[in-house]
């Protein structure tokens, strides 16, 4: 059933399509996982200022007291990463100009915290389906299919930025800016954590070798 993520605040869908999936008649499998979005509640309208980003050292803790069954795989990246930035000071001291750098760290975190460990649980499922044909054992080609950047809304060039430009990093860094222009972290945190997709199709590629 679906159920609310105590940590953003948002209905997750359970993936009810998997129990088809090994009956189907497909020739492919295609697999797919968006990036995670900004908790509900750092829209209130109490908080919700561009500049007020206390959302992201909210967010960090919940994802620490509701940790995803396999994060401790990446215990030692995490650690790294509280280790080496005290992410409340720096709130607390930050600049307009280390917007972006708050954001994008906060994207790392979820990233490694929640993403990376709920993929792993959901392939592994998808290994076992108990009860049913594994589905990642059969014959079927599995294809990890990567989700694409979100338009940064009501910036003046949000739409052509994606026709002019082909390259993924450069597209993220212009959104980057222009999400920052607006004075929405909010994309900015979306977008970011695309640039640490690859980490998940090298971890599709070991799960389903």
């Amino acid at each position: 059933m679906p159920f609310i993520d105590p940590r953003i605040g948002v209905r997750v869908v359970d993936s009810r399509w998997v129990r088809h999936a090994a009956s189907s008649k497909a020739d492919i499998l295609v697999l797919n996982r968006g990036p995670l979005p900004a908790p509900a509640w750092s829209y209130n309208k109490n908080t919700s200022s561009a500049r007020n980003l206390t959302w992201l050292a909210t967010l960090r803790a919940l994802e620490q007291e509701h940790a995803e069954p396999l994060s401790d795989i990446f215990a030692d990246v995490l650690s790294r990463l509280d280790r080496n930035d005290d992410h409340d000071a720096r709130l607390r001291r930050s600049a307009e100009s280390d917007t972006t750098k708050l954001v994008i760290d906060a994207a790392l975190h979820s990233t490694v915290s929640t993403f990376l460990p709920s993929l792993l649980t959901t392939l592994s499922k998808l290994r076992e389906h108990a009860g049913h044909r594994p589905i990642l054992e059969t014959k079927k080609p599995v294809l990890w299919y990567g989700s694409w950047f979100l338009p940064v809304s009501c910036a003046p060039d949000y739409l052509s930025v994606f026709s002019s430009e082909s390259d993924p990093k450069r597209l993220l860094v212009r959104l980057l800016a222009q999400a920052e222009a607006m004075d929405n972290p909010w994309s900015a945190y979306y977008n970011a954590q695309g640039s640490y997709y690859k980490w998940c199709a090298l971890l599709f590629s070991i799960v389903c070798d």
